[in-house]
């Protein structure tokens, strides 16, 4: 998956100097912006240590292997760069969400997902000058997210800092509820896990955890005119 990073870079820079040669141009695609609100699946791998009555010390699962948070996009953008039919485009998906999570501890988060995309329907090829083309559309997505928080849920200790990068893909549908009214349910998940990051408990013992987030997301598209 490593290999895939400079690949994705290249491919997003390629395609983002290319002139927008349809539509609109870039301002008026800034003033759209997906909103949501989402629940997340984060998912712990790893170990705890502790100690036995005897004072001697060993490996021991991790006192949480999961939890869910609440989950917010907080501004998302879709650039329809290249048209490729009528109802159909490549582009590319920056995103800024954050998280908390409400149970098996706390972990907060923030989150920036970006994404290749390829979109059909709805505003796939949307222009200001138009309503939507269609109805109903869909979105796959593949690209790297970068994860950032804090958390005590894994194990025994005071909040501990954790930041990662992976790749993620996303799929979601896209449906118009009245001429002006777009919403989306997107569903996004770490293709991997992240790598062991070492903590130390409240005992002073090694922990060792790694990271992956699943989310189902409900966003609603705004847009500024």
């Amino acid at each position: 998956m490593r290999k895939l990073y400079p690949i994705f870079l290249l491919s997003i820079a390629l395609v983002t100097i290319q002139e927008i040669s349809f539509a609109q141009g870039l301002k008026d695609y800034m003033k759209q912006k997906d909103r949501g609100l989402g629940v997340t699946y984060l998912q712990f791998k790893g170990f705890d240590t502790a100690k036995d009555d005897d004072g001697a010390t060993a490996t021991t699962d991790l006192k949480q292997k999961s939890a869910y948070a609440l989950s917010t996009l907080i501004v998302g953008y879709n650039f329809p760069l290249v048209k490729v039919a009528d109802h159909a485009s490549f582009g590319v998906s920056p995103n800024l969400g954050m998280g908390l999570s409400w149970t098996n501890g706390t972990t907060i988060y923030g989150a920036i997902p970006v994404f290749a995309t390829f979109k059909f329907g709805t505003d796939a090829v949307w222009s200001k000058s138009m309503a939507y083309e269609s109805k109903l559309g869909f979105g796959l997505g593949i690209g790297y997210e970068f994860v950032g928080g804090v958390t005590n849920g894994p194990f025994e200790t005071d909040m501990a800092g954790f930041s990662y990068l992976l790749p993620t893909a996303m799929a979601e549908i896209s449906f118009v509820l009245s001429k002006k009214n777009l919403y989306r349910i997107r569903f996004q998940s770490n293709l991997v896990s992240s790598k062991s990051y070492e903590f130390t408990n409240t005992d002073e013992l090694p922990a060792q955890v790694s990271f992956r987030q699943t989310s189902i997301t409900f966003i609603k598209n705004f847009y500024a005119y």
